[in-house]
């Protein structure tokens, strides 16, 4: 509301062309076209009008800026206007009859009372009044609607990055506890390849948490990433997995959330077989606007519990940040997910 009120002290000069405004329409009732044909009457009756007027203006906004700190918020627009007609037209209305009352008791520039005059003068100040009136609530309620559309997009805004945020906390702990899974099996099978396979995920676990915070980064950034996320499945599996890549070059400038390629390539492992006489085969292939990781289908007899966290914590990450959703196909023998590529100027 304070916002609204400063914005509205921007626009008051809207306000006082209403002055000169209504001196010119009082001139010319009482004196029709000697208004503009005698010099005296314009300059003279003109200045005395404008600061008779400018005073009423004043008191008018003084009495509208007092209102506007006494009533709340959340007070209808009509009741407002009706309370500031009621106190606004009254105020007019003396200066009006004050106005004819000096000119035609002390016959200034020759004026003479005429209650038609005087009729027609209260109905100019009455909607010089109700114009102002107008104005003042429209300056005011549309900058309390700006500011409040403002605070709202701001809100939707952290929710989403609340949301998002979460999304990405998840993330790492499903992570770490198929990795810490593999590591405990590797310590009793080679403690040399355990020793190794804990160096590398301390350098992958060093990128989940760089990167955790973020909400896009380049595919060239995924792409080193899943280089040693591959790295740590070659020492667990050997030959039983297999990666192969076709990227554009021009294509590795191009945004996608974090970690999503190593979703990808960490859920065809957790659901298929892998084994040297029938390896894993994982392609990554970029096509412009997308990305494409497929892989063999081999599906593991005995039916894998999942987190959720995999598909569908991607299919929401790029629902959040308002891009198209994620491709999924399974045909032809391979499992394919398509997920779109972010321009940098998005």
């Amino acid at each position: 509301m304070l916002k609204a009120q400063q914005e509205l002290a921007k626009y008051r000069w809207l306000l006082i062309l209403l002055v000169p405004a209504l001196a010119i329409c009082l001139n010319f009732i009482m004196f029709g076209k000697e208004y503009v044909t005698r010099p005296g009457i314009l300059i003279f009756s003109s200045l005395i009008l404008l600061l008779c007027t400018s005073f009423l203006s004043l008191a008018q906004i003084s009495v509208a800026n007092f209102m506007r700190r006494r009533q709340t918020a959340d007070r209808n627009l009509v009741p407002r206007m009706l309370l500031a007609a009621c106190i606004h037209l009254p105020l007019t209305g003396l200066f009006v009859t004050g106005f004819f009352f000096l000119y035609s008791t002390l016959g200034m520039f020759g004026y003479h009372f005429n209650l038609a005059d005087y009729g027609w003068g209260i109905l100019a100040g009455a909607i010089c009044d109700v114009i102002g009136i107008a104005m003042n609530e429209g300056i005011y309620n549309y900058h309390q609607w700006k500011e409040t559309t403002l605070h709202a997009e701001q809100l939707s805004k952290e929710k989403l990055q609340t949301q998002l945020n979460g999304l990405l906390q998840q993330i790492n702990p499903h992570f770490l506890f198929n990795s810490l899974n593999a590591l405990s099996a590797l310590i009793n099978e080679s403690p040399y390849d355990a020793q190794k396979y804990l160096s590398d995920l301390s350098k992958v676990y060093r990128y989940l948490l760089r990167t955790n915070e973020t909400e896009l980064t380049t595919l060239a950034s995924e792409l080193n990433f899943i280089d040693s996320y591959y790295h740590l499945l070659q020492t667990r599996f050997g030959k039983g997995v297999m990666m192969l890549k076709n990227i554009q070059p021009e294509d590795t400038g191009m945004l996608l959330p974090p970690l999503t390629l190593q979703l990808l390539v960490e859920n065809a492992v957790k659901h298929n077989t892998v084994g040297k006489n029938k390896p894993l085969i994982i392609e990554i292939l970029s096509a412009g606007d997308y990305v494409l990781v497929r892989n063999n289908l081999q599906r593991k007899s005995i039916k894998v519990e999942s987190g959720k966290v995999g598909l569908s914590n991607i299919a929401e990450k790029y629902r959040l940040i308002n891009k198209t959703n994620i491709e999924i196909d399974e045909s032809g023998g391979y499992f394919s997910v398509k997920v779109p590529l972010i321009s940098t100027t998005h």
